[in-house]
């Protein structure tokens, strides 16, 4: 194509069992605009360079609250609107990897649908029932 070139070989076997990865079941679904979503997450990832890109999401009745995993972090939080269905749960990520999925994600909301905190967590794009993208937390001590 133009002056890219691809190359690409058939490899013989099977695919890996992804199967397994993906969570059966969810204990807590949240409903977040994308683009919300990304403007928060650009923000508070300021302050969590500082300790090994890894953010907090709390997903709770008042909202999805997102802080850098520091000490003394309150005033480095943000805070966004959420539709939220299920028990209230507190995850840890690396912030890339939400903020890799927001920019390529091309639906207005995306839905987060979490198990438990150091379990698979499931990003889906809004109506697209095909498509789902699993996120690994980070395992944290509180």
């Amino acid at each position: 194509m133009g002056e890219d070139r691809f190359f690409t070989r058939m490899v013989d076997g099977e695919f890996p069992p992804f199967e397994k990865v993906v969570p059966a079941e969810k204990k807590t679904t949240v409903t977040v605009d994308r683009e919300e979503f990304l403007t928060k997450i650009k923000l508070v990832s300021i302050f969590a360079r500082e300790s090994s890109n890894i953010v907090i999401c709390e997903f709770s009745k008042r909202g999805l609250i997102m802080r850098p995993k520091t000490e003394g972090a309150g005033n480095n939080s943000t805070q966004l609107d959420i539709e939220l269905e299920g028990e209230e749960q507190s995850v840890a990520f690396n912030y890339r990897f939400i903020q890799e999925f927001l920019n390529t994600a091309d639906e207005k909301k995306i839905t987060v649908e979490v198990l438990r905190p150091d379990a698979p967590v499931v990003f889906k794009m809004g109506s697209r029932k095909d498509y789902l993208h699993i996120i690994m937390p980070v395992r944290i001590q509180s």
